[in-house]
């Protein structure tokens, strides 16, 4: 099962790395401040999370 993390959340479980959010939902519906995401991708680089978009 997936799990919803607060932003704050996601920060201090998977510190200095780079992960792949879906389902995300963003503060004031700005499109920019995360509120809270499902973590579907982690232990991967940036250059390989960029090439999965």
């Amino acid at each position: 099962m997936t799990e919803r993390l607060t932003w704050e959340q996601i920060q201090k479980k998977y510190p200095d790395q780079w992960v792949g959010l879906v389902d995300v939902r963003y503060r004031n519906n700005d499109g920019i401040s995360v509120e809270s995401a499902v973590v579907k991708y982690k232990d991967k680089t940036k250059s390989e999370l960029t090439r999965m978009v």
